[in-house]
């Protein structure tokens, strides 16, 4: 059980999705900071029945994020079910779905295209269920290896418009040194929070240890936050996110 010890946490995830994360910040004695970096909205079911008139049947269905889960369950169709990673897998299994195909590790399109039942796809439907914009590699890949590639976006993601206020009091409690770790899950998030916060939330988060489950947000956090101390979580669990906040704390009383 990680032991945060009064430590802040910065949660930066959409807040409807955020609730898991700050119980499990509160559970191990530490205090949450929530503020949203981006928000997720489902597209109209008109919308995406109207793109569903001119796709074909899936032998496979991908589903990359527990949001194109929340939004596209009911588009899986009669298929072969696959999940970017844990969290997607979960979110299926919980909506009664059975995942047949996800990665042994990790928690993106690499690992995913490296599962034996994407391997020999020559001549069947993929259908990607996922939000309006996105990495093309999966599909790319996939139609590389002869697969006939299909995107179904059942949601959209956008930079929140957060009150003034909210960045202020963010800002003050950072500065006041109650903030000593931040989450980002996504290189969208990353770049939103960034546009958001102005220069002194940049200065602040440059000097603030950042978790992430995805490597390619350390490695952008990198290049952007020159000599940011940033580490991958070992999974997208809260428990797995606080355990390498709770390795990488320094705490005055030690």
């Amino acid at each position: 059980m990680p032991d945060l010890k009064g430590r802040g946490v910065l949660v930066t995830r959409p807040k409807e999705q955020s609730g898991e994360m700050t119980d499990a910040i509160t559970a191990a004695g530490g205090k949450p900071f929530l503020y949203p970096a981006l928000d997720v909205l489902g597209r109209d079911a008109s919308e995406v029945d109207a793109s569903l008139k001119d796709m074909q049947p899936p032998d496979i269905t991908l589903f990359v994020s527990p949001n194109a889960v929340r939004f596209g369950v009911d588009y899986a169709g009669e298929a072969a079910i696959g999940a970017i990673g844990p969290a997607t897998a979960a979110a299926l299994e919980r909506a009664g779905k059975t995942v047949d195909i996800q990665p042994d590790g990790g928690y993106d399109s690499e690992h995913l295209l490296m599962s034996d039942a994407l391997s020999a796809i020559d001549g069947k439907t993929v259908r990607i269920i996922r939000g309006q914009r996105g990495r093309e590699l999966l599909g790319t890949t996939l139609a590389h290896r002869g697969a006939n590639v299909e995107y179904l976006s059942v949601y959209a993601r956008q930079c929140p418009s957060p009150d003034p206020a909210e960045t202020e009091d963010l800002i003050a409690a950072w500065s006041n040194d109650e903030i000593h770790a931040w989450i980002v899950m996504s290189v969208e998030t990353l770049d939103n929070f960034l546009s958001l916060v102005g220069e002194a939330g940049v200065d602040l988060a440059r000097r603030t240890p950042l978790v992430s489950p995805a490597t390619r947000v350390i490695n952008v956090a990198s290049e952007r936050l020159p000599g940011i101390f940033a580490a991958v979580a070992d999974g997208t669990s809260p428990d797995a996110l606080l355990e390498t906040i709770d390795s990488m704390m320094i705490y005055d009383d030690e």
